[in-house]
C-alpha cells in the first residue's frame, strides 16, 4: 500500500470515505473500531510477531508497520537498543514516520514538523516562540511507547498495557524458535511478499496448520550404524504454541545442522512444505525445501485478511544456493493460492 492508504480509519461504515475505487482501499477505510477493539482483545496480552531482528541492523533503522490496525514504529536507538513506538503524532494524531523502512537520526512529523528522538522524545518544533507562556512542556508530548522483545532472531511487540510475561508466553517454544532463528543471526531479508485471503486471519493459520502439518509425519531420516532413524518431535505449548522440532542434541554422527541441512534435501525431493512453527496469534514458520519462510497473518476485516509472507537467508549466499532458494520460495506461493480452506 501507499502511505496514504496505509491511514486507517477507525470510524463507522456509514461514516467512512469510499471515494478510491480499489476494493483493498474500500476495506482498509471502512474498518470499524468495534472490529478492531475485537480483534485487539482477542489477542489479548499476547506478544504478536513483527519482523525479523536482521531487518534492524545498526543504530537509526526503523521499520514502520500494522498491528492489529495500530500503526506502530520499530527502530534501533544511538546505542543500538530495540524501541517500540506508536508511529501516532502526540500532538493532532497525525502517521510520524510515513517510510516503510530506512535509516534516520530522528523522526519528524509531516504535519506541522515535530520532530522526534529514536527514543521518542519530542526534540524539536517550529516556531518555538509561539508556544510562550502556555503552560507546553516538551515532556508531555512523546510518542508512545509500546512493550517489545527480540526473542532469538524475532521481533515481538504486545498492545497489552501489561503483557504476559516472556518466561510464561515463550516457555517451550523458545529452543525450537532459536533454533530456527538464533539471535544475531547474519542473515538478510530476500523476499517480501503480501497475500490478501477471504478468509479471517485466526481460521487462516489455524487450518494452514493443519493443512501443512500433514506432511510433518512423512519426515523421516533413514538409520545407519551411527546414525539411527530420526524423526521431527511435536512440541506443544500451555500457550498453544507447537513447533516440529529437530532436537540439537546429537545422534552418531549428525549434529543438529546436519540433521537440518538433511530435513531440507528431504523436502525439496519430496516437494514438500511443512509447518515448522506455530506461534499464537499470528505468526507460522514453514520449510519448502530450503526456504524458510515466515507467514504473518493480519486482520483486515470480517472474513478477510493480509499475509505478510517473507523469506531470508544467509548474508553473501554463492548465487546458484540464493537462486534455488528463490524458486523454492516462489513455487511455494504458487501453491499456497491453491490450499483450499473450506
Amino acid at each position: 500500500m501507499t502511505s496514504s492508504n496505509r491511514r486507517l480509519a477507525e470510524t463507522g461504515r456509514t461514516q467512512a470515505e469510499s471515494s478510491r475505487h480499489n476494493w483493498l482501499d474500500n476495506i482498509v477505510q471502512t474498518r470499524s473500531a468495534s472490529f478492531l477493539e475485537a480483534v485487539r482483545q482477542s489477542m489479548g496480552d499476547a506478544w504478536m510477531f513483527v519482523c525479523q531482528g536482521s531487518e534492524l541492523r545498526g543504530p537509526g533503522d526503523f521499520l514502520t508497520d500494522e498491528v492489529a490496525g495500530r500503526l506502530v514504529l520499530l527502530c534501533r536507538n544511538a546505542d543500538g537498543e530495540l524501541k517500540a513506538l506508536f508511529n501516532v503524532c502526540p500532538h493532532l494524531g497525525a502517521p510520524v514516520e510515513r517510510m516503510r523502512h530506512g535509516t534516520t537520526r530522528s523522526f519528524s512529523c509531516p504535519y506541522h514538523g515535530w520532530t522526534f528522538s529514536l527514543d521518542g522524545k519530542l526534540i524539536g518544533t517550529p516556531l518555538p516562540e509561539g508556544y510562550a507562556n502556555t503552560g507546553f512542556r516538551r515532556d508531555d508530548y512523546r510518542l508512545p511507547p509500546l512493550s517489545a522483545i527480540s526473542a532469538g532472531g524475532l521481533v515481538f511487540v504486545s498492545l497489552a498495557g501489561k503483557p504476559s510475561g516472556p518466561g510464561e508466553f515463550f516457555d517451550g517454544i523458545m529452543e525450537p524458535l532459536t533454533g530456527l532463528f538464533p539471535a544475531g543471526d547474519k542473515c538478510e531479508l530476500v523476499a517480501n511478499y503480501s497475500l490478501y485471503s477471504g478468509v479471517g486471519w485466526d481460521n487462516w493459520l489455524q487450518k494452514a496448520y493443519d493443512l501443512l502439518q500433514t506432511d510433518g509425519d512423512r519426515i523421516v531420516f533413514g538409520s545407519s550404524p551411527t546414525a539411527p532413524a530420526a524423526r521431527p518431535k511435536l512440541i506443544e505449548t500451555a500457550a498453544g504454541h507447537r513447533a516440529l522440532y529437530l532436537a540439537s542434541d546429537k545422534r552418531g554422527d549428525r549434529s543438529d545442522t546436519t540433521l537440518k541441512s538433511a530435513a531440507q534435501d528431504y523436502l525439496a525431493r519430496h516437494g514438500l512444505a511443512v509447518c515448522l512453527l506455530f506461534m499464537r496469534p499470528n505468526l507460522l514458520v514453514i520449510a519448502s525445501g530450503s526456504a524458510l519462510i515466515s507467514v504473518r497473518a493480519d486482520p483486515l476485516d470480517d472474513g478477510c485478511s493480509v499475509l505478510r509472507i517473507r523469506s531470508f537467508a544467509p548474508d553473501r549466499e554463492p548465487d546458484a544456493d540464493r537462486r534455488i532458494r528463490l524458486d523454492q520460495f516462489q513455487r511455494w506461493c504458487g501453491e499456497l493460492s491453491k490450499l483450499q480452506f473450506v
